[in-house]
């Protein structure tokens, strides 16, 4: 499942790494500062479209802020694809 407070944080830090404020991302992407500060709190889930118009702004890619550490991507995705093929043999259970 994704956090989306993770998300944020995450975007948060991109967006301070590049010495990007709030209203610079905002305008890049199209949306209100309002709506930007609820995405970096969680209190709101961007749309793919929006998303896809921070990871530009950004210039960073959907990994970059959909995990947290890259270790964290294999478990995440295996979670997700037992939720949709409930019943696929495991990695090691052929």
């Amino acid at each position: 499942m994704i956090d989306y407070k993770d998300v944020g944080s995450q975007i948060r830090a991109a967006q301070l790494n590049r010495k990007m404020t709030q209203e610079k991302l905002a305008d890049a992407v199209g949306v209100g500062v309002t709506h930007i500060s609820h995405i970096e709190t969680g209190n709101s889930i961007p749309s793919l479209q929006v998303f896809v118009d921070i990871l530009n702004a950004l210039d960073c890619s959907a990994d970059q802020l959909l995990c947290l550490e890259a270790a964290q991507a294999e478990p995440q995705f295996n979670e997700w694809i037992n939720n949709i093929f409930p019943t696929a043999p495991k990695k090691n259970e052929s």
